[in-house]
This record gives C-alpha cells, sequence and structure tokens, in this order.
C-alpha cells in the first residue's frame, strides 16, 4: 500500500490533468486512493483508481474502487498446456537424452 502512495504523489507531481490511475495490483490500487486526499483530490469525483487482481477486501474499501479479475488458475493451465511443447521444441537432441 505505501509503494500505492508514494507513487500515487509523484504521479500527481508531474501530471497536473490527470484523470485516472491503473495501478498494477489492487494494493498499490488502495495506495493511490488513500493519498488522493492530501492532494486536495477526490475518488471518483476528480479521478477514477482501478486495480487487478480482484482482492477479497476490495469489496469493503469505500469509495469503491474497480477491480481487473485475472483469471490466474486459467493462466496457469494454459500455461502448462502450452510450455513443455515449446520447451522440449527449443532443446537440442543431446539435451533431451539427458
Amino acid at each position: 500500500m505505501e509503494d500505492g502512495k508514494i507513487a500515487c504523489a509523484a504521479t500527481l507531481r508531474e501530471h497536473k490533468a490527470i484523470t485516472a490511475i491503473v495501478a498494477a495490483n489492487d494494493m498499490l490500487a488502495f495506495g493511490a486512493l488513500r493519498q488522493l486526499g492530501a492532494h486536495g483530490m477526490h475518488c471518483p469525483r476528480n479521478i477514477s483508481i482501478i486495480g487487478m487482481n480482484n482482492m477479497p477486501f476490495m469489496d469493503s474499501i469505500t469509495p469503491a474502487l474497480a477491480t481487473i479479475r485475472t483469471p490466474t488458475t486459467e493462466l496457469g493451465k494454459h500455461a502448462a498446456e502450452i510450455l513443455p511443447p515449446r520447451s522440449m521444441a527449443r532443446r537440442s537432441k543431446t539435451d533431451a537424452l539427458c
């Protein structure tokens, strides 16, 4: 959360007309939300914030923050399906025998 506060403060200092923040995860978004008051801003009145991960606590934050759910289970399954054939194709015949 602290990193979100720091990043938000730096962004607001450098970009006065910013209207939205897209954070890499929900904790950064939450930190950004907490930093807005120090800059005289309010979400969603002056700026929009969105996070990623859809962490369980996001529904209890006021004001509510939007979050993008990353389908990690599905991504993992897909990676498991495509990575072994690709990694085997890159190995030489000698590597495959070891």
